[in-house]
Order: structure tokens, then sequence, then C-alpha cells
């Protein structure tokens, strides 16, 4: 049966072990995302293609590129280039851009542009001609389909996720009053397309930390939740429904994360913002604990919404290894 779990790993690791790791996680989990922030990590694209030799079954794609950093036509070849070398298995996940953008003292690009890209990224990718940006753009090579998921948080992004998008990523963490605002802005653009939700994969982005040692799991998990209130803060200030799924207490937990936020230092276990993660952010949005405690959580998740699943950020944890093998032994059977 398939699984309701992939993995997320950002290249600050060399390629070889985020290749290793794709390899452990080969056949346990659904997939294995890579970051896209040049400034930051390694190359994605060049991790892919090592992850693409190393495994056989596990999807593989980029979690998430930008239509900036990367012309359509770059993105589009080099996505099917990884396609071709995983015999299909490759997945495109895209958004506005953050970090890559933020770093460069860029803006992250408006929606239209989004829209633009997508399409014309999956034409490319087709074989059949696009107009991008008024110039005729075909490849001369690639003949492939490859599922392109949108990501993002804010209510335009959402709702073309649900019109164009293959499926949709979410950076919410395990928070279901937050998830749910999603859905049911990408049933917006579901409705607007004629399309069934039924048949469009969510995947949700969060970071589950297992051990026994309560406060060591909340410290591991604290790394990935200082960005995720990061972007809660950022969507609840503007957005009026996002911001009602946040208690007064949580608003200024995450308000003070964003405040803190150094891009530079994204994801990194000492980055300055990890010192404002209040014990109230990483219960919203990590499951972290033992065993018990973590299976226990992601149910009540899966009761309240309905989701593919979740992609698990590894970022900064001590020892991504066990993480990967502990998980699939001890958490994927309950929900299999």
């Amino acid at each position: 049966m398939k699984s309701r779990f992939g993995l997320s790993f950002d290249l600050s690791d060399p390629i070889s072990k985020v290749a290793q790791w794709a390899s452990d996680a080969d056949g346990k989990y659904d997939h294995v995302f890579v970051t896209d922030s040049h400034l930051i990590w390694r190359d994605a694209y060049a991790a892919l293609a090592a992850c693409a030799m190393k495994t056989e079954s596990i999807k593989i794609g980029v979690g998430v590129t930008n239509p900036y950093t990367r012309h359509v036509s770059v993105t589009a070849n080099a996505i099917a280039t990884i396609d071709e070398l995983s015999k299909g298995r490759a997945t495109l996940g895209i958004g506005a851009g953050r970090t890559a953008l933020y770093n460069m003292h860029k803006k992250p690009v408006a929606v239209k542009e989004v829209r633009k890209a997508v399409l014309a990224i999956r034409s490319l990718i087709r074989g059949e001609e696009t107009l991008y940006e008024g110039t005729k753009l075909r490849s001369r090579w690639s003949k492939r389909d490859i599922p392109i998921y949108i990501a993002g948080t804010g209510p335009k992004i959402l709702q073309l996720a649900g019109e164009i998008a293959d499926g949709a990523i979410l950076g919410m963490g395990a928070y279901p009053p937050l998830i749910k605002y999603a859905i049911e802005e990408i049933r917006v653009g579901v409705r607007r397309a004629n399309r069934s939700i039924d048949n469009f994969p969510i995947w949700v982005t969060t970071v589950c930390c297992i051990s026994d040692d309560t406060q060591f799991a909340k410290r591991e998990a604290s790394y990935y939740a200082a960005t995720l209130a990061m972007a809660a803060s950022k969507l609840a200030s503007i957005n009026e429904k996002a911001a009602s799924t946040l208690t007064p207490e949580l608003r200024v937990d995450v308000d003070r994360c964003n405040e803190a936020y150094n891009y530079y230092q994204h994801l990194k276990s000492d980055a300055s913002q990890v010192s404002e993660v209040s014990d109230r952010v990483v219960d919203a949005f990590t499951i972290y604990g033992s065993t018990s405690d973590c299976v226990r959580k992601f149910d009540r998740v899966f009761d309240e919404v309905s989701v593919a699943g979740f992609s698990l950020g590894t970022y900064s944890f001590s020892d991504k290894s066990s993480f990967i093998e502990a998980f699939a032994r001890d958490i994927i059977p309950s929900f299999s």
C-alpha cells in the first residue's frame, strides 16, 4: 500500500549523503524532496541525479523551486532529464520563492508569474511549443509528463494550485486549522477548473522527532518550527481567515519568530530565530515525543483533515539515518 509519508532534505550536507538517505528511504516512503536555494545549499538537480542513481521506486523531486532563479526552459529541461534518469519517478514543486529570493534581496514573484511558469514548464516537458514572455519555445528532445505541484500558503497561490497543478505542497506544519483554511482555498481553484479535489494530492510539510527524551525531541523539532512559525506569521498578516486560525497567544509567538528570522540561516539548528520558538509554537506545528505520542498526533491530524500525507523535514536532525529507519519501522505501519 502507498505510504502516506515522504521525506524532505535540505542540501546543507554533501550530495553523496543525501543520495544514501534516499536509498535508505526507497520502498518505504512515498517521495524524497530536495530544497532549491542556491546561495545557502548545494544544487537541487545534481542532488536529484545522485538520488535517481541510488534508488529504484521512490519518487524524487524538487521541493520547491521558483520561476525567478531559473528560467522556465532550464527548469523544464532539468526535471525532464531527472525523470528520464529515474525512469519516470520525477516530480516538480514550484512556488513564488522565499529564501532563494530573499537572500538575493528580491521579493517572491507574483502569482500570475507562477501561473505562466507552470503552464510553460508543462508544455516544454511534453515537447509542445509554448509562448513565454513573447518568445516561442520548444524542447527538441523531451516528450514526458511530470506531475507539477504548486507550493504556497496565500489564498491566490492555493487557488491557482487547485486550478492548474497536479497537487499542492502546504508549508503549514501539523496544524489542522491552517490546513483546513488551505484546503478550502484549493477547493476554490478546483471548482473554477471543474476538477475533483478527490484526485488532487495535498502534501503537508512538518517535522517529526521520535524520542522518549521529550526535551531532546522538542529541541530537534524546534529548528523547523521556527520556519513554520515565520510562514504562519506572514500569512496571518495578509489574510484574515488564516489569522483567525491562530489564538492570540500563538499569533504573538509566530510574529516574534518572523521578526527574528534570518534567511541566510534558514533551517540551521543554531539560527538566531530558533531562540524565539516557544513551546506553544512547537506543539502547534510539529510532532514530537515517544512513538505512541507521535502516532496519536498523526492520527488526530488525519482525522481532522483530508490530505495525501506528510512530507517530513529532516532539516538539522543530528542523525537522519536513524530517523529514517525508526519512522519507517515504528510509525508508517500504523498508517498503511
